[in-house]
């Protein structure tokens, strides 16, 4: 009966003072555990129409965030007496505070929940209690879809009558995950506006490479993960609308700034059934992944610059066409290697026309160069003078990619062969039929083994003038390595 003739957080403590009357004196020790423990955000939506309706129990306006805080007591302390809040604020990524429109008067970035009292006695089998807050952070400014935010909290005890300071111990403040939020500003369930909001929660570069010659691969492929929701006509049923979402690739050179021109300048267009709202749950958040081929009109310095990829989301916002721009995203700088098909062995000229692997800059590359390693499959690499021959086996080759789009060969080798065919290859000098048994291209250029020179009809050569003239060697051969020309003659 004591206990409920003092309710208030002060009554309390008188409270303890009659216990001591009456048990004697206490010794009570300050170990008391005091932590924040848990920061969940409600939605990753504002309403604003929330703020309007006249209902102080809707808070969708804000980023609505329940605190979970755990007071205990430990074993041979009798009682403790508090009255606890948390302190809470808005804050970036970069952790920079947001003003609130519940903010405190000297520092607008900064509010408080409801203050709860505590009363914990172990005489009582009160050891420990665990509290809920909620906190309503009501942001002045409309929130950006580019930028994650979240909700900081401390937890605080009053020390004396309006006194509030921040408890000590190691959980005293938590967060919420950041989130890119959806902040719809709309007030009225009627207005002509589709009332659409959409944002990127990721742009990534899925290949790093590109080749001229491929149809197949002459553009870099990137990813953005987008994500939208409405909000219209929340006093009515729901209805769906078609919505014409644009989103729109730019491609930077990093030294010079300079947008490099794009394939359908970088723009990809699409239509999506997009609810009104939803009865039971307010927004319908809806993420996927759109894949772009981004694919330059004009060669890229692979080895001495770095491109920035940026990306925008837009929208038609009503019947009438009015574009709303929700949100950009950019990736990192990233070399590109961007090849023209033209790889040099030696000053021997050929030209490739798939890669089967995934080149990447390696070891020793210089502003001069990249240097990577390339595999050519079979049939895919074309002798330029003679395009009837070809090359390619799917091994790898060591390379130097340079600015204008060009490889040298550093590394490795390459057989010449005439495809589905086992004729040697061939060269006509001059009249003379020349006949290799193998060539092969390596950094050196081309070369070729065991020539044999095949006489027009009616040549001989006479080795040895004593003997009949008709005798003559109609061909000869020659062992050993003989450097050729593009056209594959000595």
């Amino acid at each position: 009966m004591l206990f409920s003739r003092f309710s208030t957080y002060f009554g309390l403590k008188a409270t303890i003072g009659i216990i001591t009357f009456l048990l004697g004196p206490i010794v009570v020790c300050a170990a008391v555990t005091q932590e924040l423990t848990e920061a969940t955000l409600s939605h990753s939506y504002l309403l604003d129409s929330d703020s309007a309706d006249g209902d102080p129990r809707t808070n969708r306006h804000t980023a609505e965030t329940q605190f979970s805080a755990s007071i205990r007591i430990s074993a041979g302390t009798l009682s403790h007496l508090g009255n606890y809040r948390v302190a809470y604020q808005l804050e970036d990524s970069n952790n920079q505070p947001i003003k609130l429109v519940n903010g405190d008067s000297k520092n607008q970035a900064l509010a408080y929940t409801i203050a709860q009292p505590v009363s914990l006695n172990s005489l009582l089998g009160q050891s420990g209690t665990q509290l809920r807050f909620q906190a309503i952070p009501d942001p002045v400014d409309t929130l950006s879809p580019q930028i994650s935010y979240r909700v900081r909290g401390f937890l605080q005890e009053e020390s004396s009558p309006g006194n509030w300071q921040n408890v000590a111990g190691t959980r005293v403040g938590t967060i919420t995950e950041l989130t890119q939020f959806l902040h719809f500003t709309n007030t009225s369930s009627s207005d002509a506006a589709y009332n659409v909001r959409a944002g990127i929660s990721d742009l990534t570069w899925l290949t790093l490479s590109a080749l001229s010659t491929d149809p197949d691969n002459q553009s870099f492929n990137a990813s953005a993960d987008i994500f939208y929701s409405r909000w219209d006509g929340y006093e009515s049923q729901t209805t769906s609308d078609q919505i014409s979402f644009t989103i729109d690739f730019d491609l930077i050179e990093q030294t010079s700034g300079e947008s490099i021109p794009l394939e359908n300048d970088g723009l990809i267009v699409f239509n999506r059934d997009v609810n009104s709202h939803r009865l039971l749950s307010p927004i319908d958040r809806v993420s996927e992944s759109i894949t772009a081929s981004i694919k330059p009109l004009r060669q890229l310095k692979s080895a001495s610059e770095r491109y920035k990829l940026n990306c925008r989301i837009s929208h038609l916002e009503d019947i009438q066409g009015s574009v709303f721009t929700n949100a950009t995203n950019q990736a990192s700088p990233r070399q590109l290697l961007h090849f023209s098909g033209e790889l040099n062995f030696g000053s021997f000229p050929t030209t490739f026309q798939k890669i089967s692997n995934n080149p990447t800059v390696g070891a020793g590359t210089t502003q001069s160069f990249v240097q990577t390693m390339i595999t050519i499959p079979t049939n895919q690499g074309l002798i330029n003078n003679r395009s009837e021959y070809r090359y390619g086996d799917g091994a790898l080759l060591s390379v130097q990619l340079r600015d204008d789009g060009t490889c040298k060969v550093i590394g490795g080798s390459k057989e010449v062969y005439l495809p589905d065919s086992e004729n040697d290859i061939e060269c006509n000098h001059g009249g003379i039929q020349l006949k290799y048994g193998s060539v092969n291209l390596s950094s050196s250029g081309a070369s070729a083994t065991n020539m044999t020179v095949l006489f027009p009809q009616g040549m001989n050569l006479i080795v040895d003038q004593s003997q009949n003239a008709f005798l003559g060697e109609t061909q000869i051969t020659k062992n050993g390595s003989i450097t050729l020309r593009s056209d594959l003659c000595p």
